[in-house]
């Protein structure tokens, strides 16, 4: 046979499935749980209502051992009882005003019987606040007077390990009646069971989560359809095209002002307005060396024998200045001379009919310098593709004589000098 009263510890960090786990493994009928101080998990009335629930649930009756007053509230409100040691008689505490004592008004009641094969008998907690834990838990026979407290609250037939939760009954009480202020804790307590009954404390209802995710699928819902109408509303459906159209003209407008040093106010009618004169002269200096070089020597000369060697059979002119050219030289011709014609033979030498191939002309080198002092060479002729010149003799003459001068740079880095000082 199953003990009838067991002893259960709470440690601090138990979470109420622990708890209930615990509660499920005795196989006590009276499970007194003696509380740490500082119990996180029983400042829940939700947590206080399962734990509740899960031990009518398997016919076990429960008393929560502590002292600290936080508690006492809350399980009033879940209509728990409640000793100070296990030797003090348990009661439940007076619940809050306005609040409900049990959990559910429609919640089976829990039979009391000792045997789990007796027969279940109804149990009011309203009318049975004030008796004592062992009490409740002794009754054998099915009647909840048959072992229990009598009209004035002695303790019956017990066993021992029942009446031991008891003691405390008539600890300063000889006469084993209730005192005045646990028949006050008994009244608050059957009031708020009977308050219970007749209506739920929808306050202290488990919340329904699937209705709350509903609720909050709508809610989201609900936002992006008010995001969808201001986004209409500020950018779809205010649209709108404006075109403004003005009519221009355009004025002449001659107007010729007199400036007068001798005026001291604008004359409107005259149209003259004050004036000033003022001057200033400025005289500034700015030395840049020169970095350019010029040859300034003499320029070489000499002679070449032009030949025209064209096709075509008509005579070439080839005008004074023209310039030919040999190892990358060029030299101007001084005069004008007209070629016979000629064409080229088979070996590719020029033969004319008159045999007069060739004129001689004067050339002068296009700058001086000693660079055109070059021997015999062949020539080509600018302008003149058929015409082919020779010179028999050397170019000479040219000198060098290299000086500084002033180039572009030199005055524009003079400018920047002379504005920069102004």
């Amino acid at each position: 046979m199953a003990a009838t009263k067991q002893v259960v510890y709470v440690d601090v960090d138990d979470e109420i499935t622990a708890i209930i786990d615990k509660v499920n493994s005795t196989e006590a009928r009276v499970i007194a749980l003696v509380l740490p101080k500082r119990a996180s998990v029983f400042q829940s009335v939700v947590n206080m209502k399962l734990l509740k629930r899960r031990a009518e649930q398997a016919n076990k009756h429960l008393v929560l051992i502590t002292s600290e007053a936080g508690l006492m509230p809350l399980a009033g409100m879940a209509g728990v009882y409640v000793a100070s040691t296990l030797q003090s008689k348990p009661e439940v505490p007076t619940a809050p005003a306005g609040s409900s004592g049990a959990e559910d008004g429609d919640e089976e009641t829990v039979a009391l019987g000792q045997d789990a094969q007796d027969a279940q008998d109804d149990f009011n907690p309203a009318q049975n606040a004030a008796t004592p834990v062992g009490t409740l838990a002794a009754g054998t026979a099915g009647s909840a007077g048959s072992g229990a407290v009598g009209a004035n609250g002695a303790l019956g037939s017990l066993p021992d390990d029942i009446q031991e939760l008891d003691k405390a009954t008539l600890a300063g009480n000889p006469s084993g009646k209730l005192s005045p202020e646990m028949a006050a804790a008994a009244a608050g307590g059957a009031a708020g069971q009977t308050a219970s009954k007749t209506g739920k404390d929808k306050k202290l209802q488990v919340p329904n989560f699937l209705r709350f995710r509903k609720r909050l699928i709508f809610l989201a819902l609900g936002l992006i359809l008010l995001a969808g109408l201001w986004y209409a509303a500020w950018y779809v459906w205010p649209a709108a095209s404006v075109s403004i159209k003005t009519r221009t003209s355009d004025i002449d407008m001659i107007l010729d002002i007199t400036l007068d040093t001798d005026a001291t106010a604008v004359d409107q009618k005259a149209l003259a307005v004050p004036a000033k004169i003022q001057q200033q002269q400025k005289d500034n200096t700015q030395q840049a060396p020169a970095t350019g070089t010029e040859n300034k020597g003499n320029k070489a000369t000499g002679t070449v024998a032009l030949t025209n060697c064209s096709e075509d059979n008509e005579p070439v002119v080839v005008p004074a200045g023209t310039g030919v050219s040999a190892n990358g030289l060029t030299y101007l011709t001084q005069s004008s001379i007209s070629l016979p014609t000629s064409a080229p033979d088979s070996s590719g030498n020029c033969r004319s009919f008159s045999g007069v191939t060739s004129a001689s002309v004067n050339v002068v080198a296009q700058k001086p310098g000693t660079s055109y002092n070059i021997g015999a060479s062949n020539f080509a002729t600018a302008g003149f593709g058929s015409v082919r010149g020779k010179s028999e003799s050397a170019m000479s003459g040219g000198t060098d004589n290299n000086v500084k001068v002033v180039q572009q740079s030199d005055i524009e880095a003079a400018k920047q000098k002379v504005a920069g000082a102004s």
